[in-house]
């Protein structure tokens, strides 16, 4: 009880080492003082680490607390506004959530034993392929739970990273595309599904480059769907209802 009062104080005092430091928030800060051009994204960016654990309440009280001119904090302010009216962020501040983790594994599947694809990729553990010519693993070859859950965060963490990839070259021709989380956590299970490369040329993804989230979300249900692989189709079921979520 003692250790979660100290807790509960910190949290109510705004302890530096809890929100500055704990948090990595101090060099989101640093930035958005120093930046001009880039002070609406790091803004976007430092208030969105703020909510996914705070009140409104609590982030106003944060934001008055800083020594920063009162500009600032009304930019710091409307972005609040923002984010909480809407639930769009960009999509350098959203993260796999717990349940687009749980419903990606769940969609896989754990498979203890490795097969081939018949295309010339091997797989194992939760849908990780690979070319079987260079492959450590060979038909047959058994993993673990645990190192297939290794080998999954790497895999999931590779396509998102590819995924900001596509956005920043978005951004850089001047299209700025904001995501909710569960349409951040459908992109994120459909690309690891389907890889980027079939990603990049989908319809999908090119509505989804106009802002036309409706027709994006639409063509989910039709997306990639092989004949070879019947439970895709219900997979796409579950994605298009977790983008619309």
């Amino acid at each position: 009880m003692e250790n979660y009062l100290l807790f509960e104080k910190k949290l109510d005092t705004f302890d530096n080492y809890l929100i500055v430091e704990g948090l990595n928030i101090r060099e989101l800060i640093d930035k958005f003082k120093s930046s001009n051009s880039n002070k609406r994204k790091y803004a976007n960016i430092l208030i969105a680490s703020l909510i996914s654990i705070y009140s409104v309440a609590k982030i106003n009280q944060f934001i008055d607390s800083q020594n920063i001119p009162q500009s600032d904090k009304e930019i710091l302010k409307s972005e609040l506004v923002a984010q909480k009216d809407t639930g769009y962020k960009d999509i350098d501040s959203i993260k796999l959530s717990q349940s687009g983790w749980d419903f990606i594994k769940n969609e896989e599947k754990f498979i203890e034993r490795a097969y081939s694809l018949g295309d010339g990729m091997i797989t194992i553990g939760y849908g990780h392929a690979e070319p079987i010519k260079t492959s450590k693993y060979k038909e047959g070859d058994i993993i673990s739970h645990a190192d297939a859950y290794k080998i999954l965060i790497e895999d999931v963490n590779n396509v998102a990273e590819d995924v900001r990839r596509i956005f920043k070259q978005w951004d850089d021709q001047g299209i700025h595309i904001k995501l909710t989380q569960g349409q951040y956590d459908a992109l994120i299970s459909m690309t690891y599904n389907m890889g980027i490369g079939n990603m990049r040329t989908s319809d999908f993804i090119q509505k989804l480059k106009v802002g036309d989230y409706k027709s994006a979300a639409d063509s989910i249900k039709t997306t990639y769907i092989e004949d070879k692989f019947p439970g895709i189709e219900n997979r796409r079921l579950k994605e298009y209802k977790l983008f619309k979520s």
